[in-house]
């Protein structure tokens, strides 16, 4: 059962591998932390999903691209807030880049 187990998941690393090319194996080694995260999380939900093959790939691919506009989303509302932050206190030239890149800072 175990070595079943191990069998399957060491072929679907293979085709995961064979899917996506080298290319995009040489790219997700150079994938950011969150990257990753974003990648298992999709993969985990094609998984769910029981989609296999080109269609697994298609929908891995729109789920990578959704998640980093999600991020992008996220940074412009994060902008908007710092900015309107920056104009109640009256900041201007140096104060004012200073106080946005402190404030664009994740966690802050």
């Amino acid at each position: 059962m175990i070595k079943g187990v191990l069998v399957g998941l060491m072929l679907a690393v293979a085709a995961t591998t064979m899917a996506y090319g080298k290319d995009d194996a040489a790219s997700a080694k150079q994938a950011t932390p969150q990257e990753r995260q974003r990648m298992a999380e999709c993969h985990k939900q094609a998984t769910t999903r029981k989609l296999k093959g080109a269609t697994r790939a298609k929908f891995v691919q729109e789920c990578m691209h959704q998640k980093s506009l999600d991020k992008k989303a996220d940074q412009r509302a994060k902008m908007k807030e710092c900015d309107a932050k920056a104009v109640d206190k009256k900041l201007k030239d140096e104060a004012r880049r200073t106080f946005m890149t402190d404030c664009m800072m994740p966690g802050k």
